[in-house]
This record gives structure tokens, sequence and C-alpha cells, in this order.
């Protein structure tokens, strides 16, 4: 059988007699072998082609014409695509995933400014923290964009996202910036997010993202801005004394915005996650 397409409007051809049937054609073969599955056209490299004596619709050839016919294909790719040389490092060096593994190097950074204490770490830890969630902002759009979707990103990007957080909120609890039991409360959500998503993996299940849980995740990078902020502007002298302004009711605009940021991401981060609870009830209840 070979298959003519791809996607759902695939015809398959059944090859079966047809080599003595029509002679003096081409026909290209992708060179990874791949003639049944689900590759996409894109990723199909008709370098080193098979020949085969026949002749099919969609891939008709006159005999001498295969190497235009190969660099039509080969000019044709789409940029950015990972279709020759080796997939697998060609996929996992792609710019996307380059961002997302910054982000576990930045995370890391980022801890070190907010516990060890040298002239400006406040501030440093703020810009670290800025640029993380900066990538994590790019490293979704580009993959987009460019269509450079890859496993690799689809599970590590979350990850990334939630070690980064996570790590923020527990620091502003051994730096006294945060309640314990709100950081308690987020991580947990989380843990429990990320738990029902394995059991989904092992039952072959994807689950698609919440909107509620994008807003979770706004408002989480939101509040902890707010709270480095608050941490940081006080050391920048004038300037951070002019941007703190009049204080109101006992604290600075700013510090009333941190807190307030707070409580919005402690009631997104719980609501958002019981939603997503109660909409794959059946993956967890099914087991019990």
């Amino acid at each position: 059988m070979f298959r003519e397409g791809f996607g759902a409007g695939a015809q398959f051809i059944d090859l079966t007699g047809l080599r003595d049937a029509t002679p003096c054609g081409v026909v290209g073969v992708p060179a990874n072998g791949v003639l049944l599955g689900e590759t996409p056209p894109h990723q199909a490299s008709f370098r080193g082609a098979a020949l085969f004596p026949f002749r099919l619709p969609g891939f008709l050839q006159t005999p001498g014409d295969g190497a235009e016919h190969d660099d039509a294909v080969f000019a044709s790719r789409p940029p950015g695509r990972s279709g020759y040389g080796d997939p697998a490092r060609a996929a996992l060096l792609n710019l996307p995933n380059q961002l997302t593994v910054s982000r576990f190097a930045l995370t890391a950074v980022f801890l070190v400014a907010m516990f060890v204490a040298f002239p400006g770490h406040q501030t440093a830890a703020l810009l670290l923290f800025s640029a993380a969630g900066l990538t994590d902002y790019l490293d979704g759009r580009i993959a987009r964009e460019r269509r450079l979707i890859t496993d690799f990103g689809t599970l590590m990007d979350p990850l990334a996202d939630k070690i980064l957080t996570c790590s923020a909120f527990i620091a502003f609890v051994g730096r006294d910036l945060m309640p314990a039991w709100m950081v308690v409360l987020i991580v947990a959500r989380e843990l429990a997010i990320t738990g029902l998503r394995l059991l989904a993996a092992h039952k072959r299940v994807v689950l698609a993202a919440e909107r509620f849980g994008k807003h979770k995740t706004i408002s989480q990078i939101v509040a902890i801005i707010a709270v480095l902020l608050v941490a940081a502007v006080p050391t920048w002298g004038r300037f951070g004394d002019f941007l703190l302004g009049i204080p109101i009711a006992g604290s600075s605009w700013l510090g009333w915005t941190a807190k307030i940021s707070q409580w919005v991401a402690v009631v997104l981060t719980a609501f958002s996650g019981l939603v997503y609870l109660w909409r794959n009830r059946r993956l967890y209840l099914d087991d019990l």
C-alpha cells in the first residue's frame, strides 16, 4: 500500500502489480521510510528518493527531471522545520526550546540573587525574574508562529513555568515577603494539577489548557513582580522614594498593589485548580 496525501483526506493506493503495469515512471519516497504514518509533508525529505518503475498521479515525472523535482521540493520546504539531518537534535535545539531551557537557568540564578546579599541583589532578582517571564511569553509565541511545537516543549514549558513561580513564592516565605499559608495553597494546587496531567498521560488522554489556568499564571507573575518591586524600590534612593509616593493607610501604593495582587493570585489559583479537577474528574474517579 502507498499513501497519497496526508491527514484525513489521505488515499491508500495498492501498488501490487503496478511494477509491470506502467513503466518509466519515477516516484519519490520519503527518505525516512515512513509511508503510512502521519508524517506531515514538510517533514518528508525526498533526498535519496527510491526509484520505482511505475507512475502514480501526484508523483508524475518524466525521465531525467528527478533532480529538478528534488530541488523544487527542497526549496519549497518551509523555514524553521527539522525535516533534514537529525530530526531529534534539530527539534531539541530550536529557539523556543532554548528559551524554555534558559528559564531553568534563570530560575537558579534568581534564587541566588534572592538569598545571597550583595549590592543591588533585590534589583537583580527583579530583573532576572522579569527576563524569565519574558522567555515564557516568547517561547510559546515563536513556537506557534513558526510551527515549532515539539513534545519536548509541550512537556518542559509548563514544568519550567511551575518551577519558576513556585521557587519565587517559596523564596518569599524565606524572606518574610509573603504569608506561608498562601504559598502552601499555591504550591499544593500546582502539584495536584501536575499529578492529574501525569495520570492523564498514563491513560493516553490529552488535557487541554483551561482559560482560568492562563489567567492564574498571569496573576501569579504580576504578584511576584509586585512583591519584588516592594523589596527593590526602597534601595533606589531618591528615585525609589519618588516612585513610592505618599503613604496610603500606612503603606505605599506599591505595597497595596502587592497585597491585592497576592490575594488575586491565590483566589485564581485555587479556583482554577478546582475547575480543572472538576472538569477532568472522570480521570481519577474511575480509579477509586
